[in-house]
């Protein structure tokens, strides 16, 4: 499906969102001294899967904050340049993300498709 948001904080409210999310279910997981997950912090369990998960939520998190940060400073978003597209889409949501990778391997996408991305990277500061 397709949903547009009018909404000029929508980043920012996803993101905070996000974190607050985060933050309550890992002080839920520290609480609990026989949860799976204290075990794997504690090294009592041997969880790669777990560990990388828990490094990339962290990883993520901190590329929102940070983005967020910069991008609510004065209303205004920081500027974003054709260089940063491929490090920033790597947070786009999955449907723009798709479309970026089509489109930078070289193929074609519909004219709606076009056009939601280029309103999307202008959404995202890009002139």
């Amino acid at each position: 499906g397709l949903a547009i948001f009018k909404c000029h904080n929508m980043e920012q409210l996803l993101v905070a969102m996000f974190n607050q999310l985060l933050q309550l279910r890992m002080e839920s997981y520290s609480m609990s001294s026989s949860s799976y997950m204290m075990n794997v912090f504690n090294g009592e369990i041997e969880d790669i899967r777990t560990l990388n998960l828990i490094r990339s939520l962290t990883e993520y998190q901190s590329r929102l904050t940070r983005r967020s940060a910069a991008s609510s400073g004065s209303g205004q978003r920081a500027a974003l340049l054709s260089s940063q597209v491929k490090e920033v889409s790597l947070s786009f949501p999955a449907c723009m993300y798709n479309i970026f990778r089509i489109l930078e391997k070289g193929e074609k996408v519909k004219h709606e498709q076009r056009y939601q991305f280029s309103l999307f990277l202008k959404d995202l500061g890009m002139q």
